[in-house]
């Protein structure tokens, strides 16, 4: 069975678990396939063992409750017509529920008029996020009335 997790290493407040994964047995197929979630790898403390239709091959948790900053792992269990059974996990996905700061946006130089070919030039200060990270950074320009 291989077994891979949403492409995102960190999920927001608007986001679900999400994994999915491919499993087989070519001599007595798949009788039952279960997912749980939990705080470490093959873990449950989360979400206890669900059970999923026996073919089914992704899950999403829009019901699992997840703290800031915590790492969640989905685990697959799967079991064949013999009752063996396979159990493997997502690696872990991190959660991010605050925004990041931003301290100041500071003109390198005052420009008191400009007509044509204009460059606005600032440092943009104190931009941070201790849990993912800052993907991009932005600012408007409006005229002032």
């Amino acid at each position: 069975m291989q077994v891979t997790a949403g492409s995102k290493l960190w999920i927001g407040p608007t986001d679900t678990l999400h994994a999915t994964w491919k499993s087989q047995d070519l001599e007595s197929g798949i009788d039952k396939t279960e997912f749980c979630v939990g705080t470490l790898p093959v873990g449950c403390q989360i979400k206890s063992m669900t059970e999923k239709l026996p073919n089914s091959t992704d899950v999403t948790c829009s019901d699992c409750h997840l703290n800031h900053d915590g790492t969640y792992y989905l685990s697959i269990r799967v079991t064949n017509g013999a009752g063996l059974f396979t159990v493997i996990a997502t690696n872990g996905t991190n959660v991010d529920l605050t925004a990041p700061s931003l301290a100041d946006i500071v003109p390198q130089f005052y420009v008191t008029s400009c007509v044509t070919n204009c460059t606005l030039v600032s440092n943009i200060t104190g931009v941070q996020d201790d849990e993912s990270g800052v993907r991009r950074c932005s600012y408007a320009i409006r005229k002032q009335y």
